[in-house]
Formats: C-alpha cells, sequence, structure tokens
C-alpha cells in the first residue's frame, strides 16, 4: 500500500491501514463512534445502579418504619399512611414496592426467619455430638432474641399480637412452616442422642414441643412490661440452670459426666458474665452465729461517743 493509501485510510479510519508495527490502528470515525457507544452504556450503568441504590435506600427505610410500628402497636393497629411518615416517603412509595401491609409483612417475617434460622445453624458444628448441637441450639435461640429482639418477637411471640384474621393468614402459615422445621431439626439431634445412647429413651417430639415451649415461656418473660420481668442477667442465669436440668433430666450417666465440663466451658450468652439467679433473702434462716444482714438501723450498735 503505497503512502497516499495509507494516508487516505488514515483519515477514514479503514481497518485495512496498518501501523508500522504491523498493527491495526484505530481511529477515524469508527473509533469516535465506538467511543461515544461506550461512553452512552457506561452512563447508563451509572444511572442504573444509582437507581438501584436509590430503590434499595427506599425499601431499607420502609421495612425499618414498618418493623418499629409493627412492634411498638402491632400489624392490626399500624397504617399505610403511619409507614410512609416514619419512613419519609409517599404512601405512594410505599404502594409501589409493596402491594399492601400484608406484603409488608409477609417480608419482613422471611427475614426475620432467614435471620432466625442463621442463628440456629450455629449450632450445627460437625465437631458437636447431637445431644451437644441441642444444647447449643438453646444457647443460639437465647442470642437470637438477645440481638434481635424485633424479628424474634414477630415470629416465636405472635401470641402477644391481636388475632390476625384472613387478611395475614399467609404469614401465620409460613411462620408455623418454617419454626416447625427448625424445630424438627433439633428433634433429630435429640433422635440420634437417643440411638447414640446419650439420652435415656424418651418420645423425642412430646420432650421437643416441651422444651421449645419451656424456653419461649421463659424468654417471653423479658419482654414483659411489668414486675415480673427478667431483666437480661436473670434471663440467662434461669436459662443456664434449665440447660443444667435437662442435662440432668435427660442425659445418660456417662453423658453428664462428659457434658458437664463442657458446660461450664460454654456458658449461655457467650462472654456475658454469669450470674447467679436472683433468690428472695427473706426466706433464709440467719444462721445464730451470724448476725443478720436485715436487722433495722436501731438495732445496729452504736458509734462510741
Amino acid at each position: 500500500m503505497g503512502r497516499a493509501s495509507q494516508a487516505a485510510c488514515a483519515q477514514t479510519g479503514h481497518v485495512g491501514y496498518q501501523s508500522s508495527a504491523g498493527r491495526p490502528r484505530a481511529g477515524g470515525r469508527a473509533g469516535l463512534v465506538g467511543a461515544r457507544l461506550s461512553d452512552s452504556l457506561g452512563r447508563l450503568v451509572v444511572r442504573a445502579s444509582r437507581n438501584e441504590r436509590r430503590k434499595a435506600r427506599t425499601v431499607a427505610s420502609i421495612l425499618d418504619a414498618a418493623g418499629e410500628l409493627f412492634h411498638a402497636k402491632g400489624v392490626q393497629n399500624t397504617t399505610i399512611d403511619e409507614i410512609a411518615e416514619l419512613a419519609d416517603v409517599s404512601v405512594g412509595s410505599v404502594y409501589f414496592h409493596f402491594q399492601s401491609k400484608e406484603a409488608l409483612y409477609l417480608e419482613l417475617t422471611e427475614r426475620a426467619l432467614d435471620v432466625n434460622e442463621e442463628y440456629m445453624r450455629r449450632a450445627q458444628r460437625p465437631e458437636y455430638s447431637p445431644l451437644q448441637r441441642v444444647l447449643a441450639a438453646a444457647d443460639a435461640y437465647l442470642q437470637f432474641h438477645l440481638e434481635e429482639p424485633g424479628a424474634f418477637r414477630m415470629i416465636a411471640l405472635r401470641v402477644l399480637e391481636p388475632p390476625a384474621g384472613e387478611s395475614l393468614a399467609e404469614v401465620e402459615e409460613r411462620i408455623a412452616e418454617r419454626v416447625e422445621r427448625l424445630v424438627g431439626e433439633v428433634g433429630l439431634n435429640l433422635l440420634a442422642a437417643i440411638d447414640k445412647g446419650e439420652v435415656r429413651e424418651l418420645d423425642p417430639r412430646s420432650a421437643m414441643t416441651f422444651l421449645w415451649g419451656a424456653w419461649n415461656g421463659v424468654i417471653a418473660m423479658n419482654v414483659r412490661e411489668d414486675r415480673l420481668r427478667l431483666g437480661p442477667g436473670e434471663l440467662i442465669a434461669t436459662l443456664e440452670l434449665g440447660r443444667r436440668v435437662l442435662l440432668d433430666a435427660l442425659a445418660t450417666p456417662a453423658a453428664k459426666r462428659r457434658l458437664r465440663p463442657w458446660l461450664e466451658a460454654n456458658p449461655l450468652g457467650g462472654a456475658q458474665p454469669k450470674r447467679k439467679a436472683r433468690v428472695s433473702r427473706t426466706v433464709a434462716t440467719p444462721s445464730p452465729r451470724t448476725p443478720s444482714r436485715t436487722r433495722s438501723a436501731s438495732t445496729r450498735a452504736k458509734p462510741r461517743a
């Protein structure tokens, strides 16, 4: 190709033009069109990414607001207008992302159930024996309540809510289905513990129904709003006692000897300090040799003048 032809090809962007290194040289009209197309695509990707982030922020705000109101007022007593106001979005925006209040509650419930399953998976450690997994599941369930109280209340303490009615029937069914599956998985570990000789012979289904109900009942005392409420420390101490009672009542002698040190090394609540359960001091009778700490100020020795 002559120099004149090379110059013409270079001016028109013809791909037949070779540089001195023998490589095709991009340029001219074709190169300009490609650059503009690439730039346009880049702007579209950025715009789509921004829209997705804006949508995610809006959905998160709506869910946070709905969760807070559902927890404070209950599902039935919460309106879409209240959710929109707290989320600082329009009512139309709420309906754009969620068809109804029930759809909103279903989404919150699904997320809470996902979090619950994530906590319960912590107990399924391969190095644990079946009975250890049962005991570890109790700790995981407690941690779920302490760290995610809103999610826990939504799926585990639905009895505190007014009747749901037909509008929330799908939600109730979904909760029952997934909770039943989780409890069933712990029940399978209990059955495996029986087969392995860690637990004495019993009906695993009835045992799991009792254990799950008892654990929920004690944890529910943490959300009471009267003087019967158990604080976090008292809750942990009470369930710690329950875990030891469980081991003594269900485990075989060999399993008790093996797992008691493990319980000592793995207290409920993880790094939280162990506290003794509160005991009324009025029950204990002071020793004759030890002065009672409850005597009145008038009976105490007066300082010398």
